[in-house]
């Protein structure tokens, strides 16, 4: 099996530039009948042809076990929520329809600066105006508690130095705070330090030499000393209660005053900014268990103050600060999920959603303003009885995701501090046909015999990760079917129409009695369930249709069948309306194309045939370009996807581009 190529498991569907194709239309609710509406019940089949997981009760993974999942029952039946259903229905519409993004995970993005940024102390000028003060130079004193500090200088040392005093060649040195003595009182003096043995930036990391070691170098100058902040997301600096790791402690920064040069100035906006994405940091420490007890010392360097020591980015202009943080490799805060949707949507900063048509149709809360309620209504899908169902157990695979700020993947076009950047689109997962066929790991390990099996369920490291699960067992050869109505009120014909597209797709025809997607079953296919794409792949079927109307001279209700094999010609007018609205757009070539059962392994070069979907797992290990694997190790191997692409490259889904990506790999450390 050829691993020179790789698909991505999931692509993006473009936006339209121009907005959504359907716009918001005058109100329809459902506080009365609208004449020339559909109001009534379709009844429908969704079959599945890809094992599925239905998650129902579920336990999560810890230390000592696996997680684990059930198949979801409902009074003993293999069942599909409806609501599970509705919004995966409604997501596809608002694709086909291109509508604004308003479900998305909304949170700043942080990146660490690393390209020798400047250095200096906070000011506060006469006019009362914020600044930096930059210096030329600055010397680090560790901390008496640093680990692994005999690693940190030639020749190896531990530090003996007091908190106010500092000594070399057994003469006292004392350096003054500079927040504690008038700078002009300061009188020169000569330290000696030494370079670490470490690079690149060798410029930050200058230390206050130590009695009998190396060869010190002096320096002349009036000194004084700033508290120092090692490590600004508070993982590697400020031990909390527990005892976490001191690495990259630092006590102190030594500066020259001899050696200071410009101050530049902070405008509101950037300070503003900084405060925020302080906050930002502090948040994100709240999350991670490990670094908990961190949150509210990161939250200190929200206050600007005087003595404060910084590391700081010059914009072009080579005047205005444009970033500050309180380690050489800080974070900064780049901007938000949210900012760049938004943009993308054309919506104003600060607006959280956009109505459109089909948001008028799922309707939104009665406490917000303006409150609109559903005319979309999905009930139970229940599996059909004329079939035996098989549910099997399964290891699955640990099926991660990449971080919005993962090298930029969700944009194109820049990171998120790029004015032009833009969000890629919508998330969708491929189908896998091929998800019966073990993947590369799953073969040199020996564990599975499917692509969505886990190839190391014993590695107990990795428990809080993985699950069992019970798996509903379809496969094209016995297909799994469940049934399910939509019971629908006051559609317009746009909003009837993209219903239809949305469960049976383009150009419908009449087969065994129901209406689906001309073509074969698989041109028009859906992920439910714990999709992903080895699992979750199915069709949809409209089997039944019934209008609800009412009598002009009793005014009582009626239902009325509606023939399907006369519903779609005397609708004739639904392929029309696809063709003028929906056929020219671009994006619909890419969702189509995404839809089809094969569609990610389409327009595949000759020697790109046996590329895969493909997970990475984390694994770090490679040892050869021909992925050959020692026996004493036993180890996969790992697609470093995109680490080393800036920006990454991601195929359009579109008819005629490969979807193969080159496997990146490391080479082993002997080569």
């Amino acid at each position: 099996m050829s691993r020179k190529y790789f698909i991505n498991p999931y692509t993006f569907i473009p936006l339209r530039s121009e907005g959504a194709i359907f716009p918001p239309r005058d109100q329809v609710t459902h506080a009365w009948f609208e004449p020339g509406t559909f109001t009534g019940r379709i009844t429908c089949q969704l079959t599945f042809l890809t094992p599925v997981i239905i998650p129902g009760e579920q336990r999560a993974g810890t230390e000592e076990e696996p997680g684990y999942i059930c198949t979801y029952l409902h009074q003993g039946r293999l069942a599909i929520p409806g609501s599970r259903l509705r919004g995966y229905l409604l997501n596809l519409m608002r694709t086909i329809n291109s509508s604004p993004l308003v479900h998305f995970q909304d949170q700043e993005i942080l990146k660490r600066r690393k390209n020798n940024p400047r250095k200096g102390f906070i000011i506060k000028k006469d006019n009362g105006q914020w600044a930096i003060q930059e210096v030329d130079n600055e010397v680090l004193i560790m901390h008496n508690n640093r680990n692994r500090v005999n690693q940190k200088l030639s020749g190896g040392c531990e530090p003996e130095f007091k908190p106010q005093s500092f000594t070399f060649t057994g003469t006292p040195c004392d350096i003054p705070s500079y927040n504690t003595v008038n700078a002009k009182t300061i009188k020169p003096t000569k330290i000696y330090f030494q370079q670490a043995t470490w690079k690149p930036s060798p410029q930050y990391k200058k230390y206050l030499a130590q009695k009998d070691i190396g060869s010190p170098q002096p320096l002349d100058g009036r000194w004084v000393k700033f508290e120092a902040w090692s490590g600004q997301d508070g993982a590697n600096c400020l031990p909390d209660n527990e005892g976490n790791s001191g690495t990259h402690w630092n006590q102190w920064h030594l500066v020259n005053l001899d050696e200071c040069g410009k101050d530049y100035e902070l405008d509101k906006d950037f300070i503003n900014d900084y405060k925020v994405g302080v906050e930002a940091m502090a948040r994100r420490l709240k999350e991670n268990k490990t670094h908990a007890g961190l949150a509210a010392e990161v939250l200190k360097m929200k206050k600007l103050t005087p003595g404060m020591f910084v590391y700081f980015l010059l914009g072009a202009d080579n005047r205005t600060v444009v970033s500050m943080g309180r380690h050489y490799h800080y974070l900064v805060r780049l901007g938000t999920v949210g900012d760049k949707v938004r943009k993308a949507c054309g919506l104003a900063a600060g607006t959280h959603t956009a109505p459109c048509l089909v948001q008028q149709l799922a309707g939104w809360a009665s406490g917000r303003e303006g409150g609109l309620k559903s005319r979309l209504w999905v009930e139970m899908a229940l599996v059909s009885r004329e079939k035996h169902v098989e549910i099997c157990e399964k290891n699955l695979r640990i099926l991660s995701s990449q971080p919005p700020q993962a090298h930029n993947f969700y944009l194109r076009g820049g990171d998120y501090d790029h004015e032009n950047s833009r969000i890629r689109g919508r998330k969708f997962y491929w189908h896998d046909p091929r998800w019966g066929d073990k993947m590369w790991d799953n073969q040199d390990l020996g564990e599975g015999d499917c692509a969505f099996e886990n190839p190391q369920p014993g590695l107990q490291k990795l428990w809080e990760q993985w699950s069992k699960a019970q798996v509903i067992w379809a496969t094209r050869e016995q297909p799994v079917t469940f049934e399910f109505d939509l019971r629908v009120l006051n559609l317009t014909q746009d909003e009837l129409y993209l219903l239809i597209t949305a469960l049976v797709g383009f150009d419908p025809k009449i087969l065994d009695g129901g209406i689906l997607g001309q073509g074969e079953l698989e041109d028009w296919c859906h992920k439910i369930g714990h999709a992903r794409p080895f699992l979750g792949s199915s069709y949809i079927r409209i089997t039944k249709a019934e209008a609800l109307r009412f009598d002009k001279n009793t005014w009582k209700p009626r239902i009325c069948p509606i023939s399907l094999s006369e519903w779609l010609p005397r609708w004739q007018t639904l392929k029309d309306w696809q063709n003028s609205n929906l056929e020219k757009e671009n994006h619909i070539a890419c969702l189509k194309r995404v839809m089809r059962f094969r569609g990610a392994y389409e327009d595949l070069k000759e020697d790109e045939k046996e590329a895969r979907i493909s997970y990475p797992l984390g694994q770090k290990k490679v040892y050869s370009l021909t992925w050959e694997i020692p026996d004493d190790t036993k180890q996969p191997k790992i697609f470093h996807w995109f680490s080393q692409k800036v920006p990454p490259s991601l195929p359009d889904p579109k008819p005629g581009y490969s979807q193969a990506l080159q496997v990146v790999i490391e080479p082993p450390k002997s080569q």
